[in-house]
């Protein structure tokens, strides 16, 4: 009861840091009337276009928001840029277990924000949502044009392409730099089509600039875990409460090594974690009968989780994860003197975790972990098997 009442104590402070660690850049938006205003804009590196954003006059100002029916354009210094358009957008998605029969677009106006990769003479833009990515090109003074690309099936259900965009850039890029070779096998994503349009602007001699994520990390990291956590198990009969044993807790150590992915979207905020880890729990109780039973358990525990972080600074960050638990039992036996055995099957259980990472290398994480039945599907049997652990991590890269 005292390790819960600490992890949720330990829980609510980093929550309340982390929460106040909202990241407010210098940036602008241009109002209705073309009036541009120098603002400090909530960064949140927006995996969908955004309808709306967040906005200071000062630090210590009130936070207010903006609609898009607000704002012209708005953009963070030397990070993004999003203009708004309106226009006829293809409503066909490629998205795959979406995919129809038609191979030409559909269109209906609609009013977006279209996010700046590159600025110049001929301009990149972005919309992204619904797990799905379209590409815009527009010229100074002139509408954007939707690239078009569709992917669809016929009759026969084979999955066919419309790559029409390739067309539309031979026809806004034919130059002395750019010839048909080089549009005629481009694919439909965002780094060729960067490179494509840059090569452009360059030669064109004009002023352009490529917005890119300036904060983006390694997308994957490797971590060594140590654990030092407090164990407890009650041997639990539902027929007889006699023969139920309390083991009491221990305090025992593990080891593992947890695979990160850092998602590529909202400031690397978020990430997918995996991190098998070897744990051993052993020990003996008699029960109200005075008859002994012990217990041997060994197993790699899994948790497989998704982790978000509160950035403190650029090497100082908390975190909070939560993660599923699947246990592959090395060796599991429950055992009593007059020589039966509970051979151990466990359930899948939870994780709650929150820590600090220093450095970009070391990290404190407290985790509390749900009730584990090791005896599933044992009749009459099952098991309170509860931890909280202190785990200490190491990057290694």
């Amino acid at each position: 009861m005292i390790s819960r009442f600490l992890f949720s104590v330990i829980l609510v402070h980093f929550l309340f840091i982390g929460s106040a660690q909202i990241v407010f850049e210098e940036g602008y938006y241009i109002n209705e009337q073309g009036v541009r205003m120098e603002e400090l804009i909530k960064n949140m590196d927006w995996k969908d276009s955004p309808t709306s954003f967040d906005f200071k006059h000062l630090e210590t100002a009130v936070e207010q928001k903006l609609h898009i029916e607000d704002v012209l354009e708005f953009g963070i210094l030397n990070v993004s840029r999003y203009l708004r358009t309106t226009l006829d957008v293809n409503q066909i998605s490629n998205v795959t277990n979406k995919l129809g029969f038609e191979k030409n677009p559909q269109y209906e106006e609609e009013t977006i924000f279209l996010k700046t990769l590159v600025d110049g003479k001929l301009g990149l833009y972005e919309l992204s949502r619904d797990n799905e990515i379209k590409y815009f090109i527009k010229r100074k003074d002139s509408s954007a044009e939707e690239l078009i690309y569709i992917i669809y099936q016929n009759k026969e259900n084979s999955v066919l392409q419309n790559k029409r965009y390739r067309q539309q850039l031979w026809l806004a890029l034919q130059s002395d730099v750019i010839d048909q070779s080089m549009v005629k096998k481009i694919a439909y994503k965002k780094k060729p089509l960067v490179n494509l349009i840059t090569k452009y602007n360059q030669a064109a001699k004009e002023d352009y600039y490529v917005f890119e994520n300036k904060q983006q990390r390694e997308k994957f990291n490797l971590n060594l875990r140590l654990g030092i956590r407090q164990t407890s198990l009650n041997l639990i009969n539902s027929q007889s409460a006699i023969r139920n044993t309390d083991f009491g807790s221990q305090l025992n150590w593990s080891i593992g090594l947890e695979a990160e992915y850092i998602l590529p979207f909202n400031r690397n905020k978020w990430s997918f974690i995996v991190e098998p880890t070897f744990q051993k729990f052993t020990g003996e109780m008699e029960n109200v009968l005075l008859r002994t039973m012990s217990i041997d358990y060994t197993s790699i525990e899994t948790p497989i989780g998704i982790r978000h972080y509160f950035f403190l600074n650029n090497s100082t960050s908390i975190f909070l994860n939560g993660s599923g638990i699947v246990d592959f039992v090395i060796n599991g036996t429950i055992d009593s003197e007059l020589g039966s055995v509970l051979e151990i099957s466990p359930a899948v259980n939870y994780a709650l975790g929150v820590g600090v990472k220093v450095l970009n290398k070391f990290s404190f994480e407290v985790r509390y972990f749900s009730n584990r039945d090791l005896l599933l599907d044992k009749g009459f049997w099952t098991t309170e098997y509860k931890n909280i652990s202190l785990n200490l991590g190491y990057t290694l890269f």
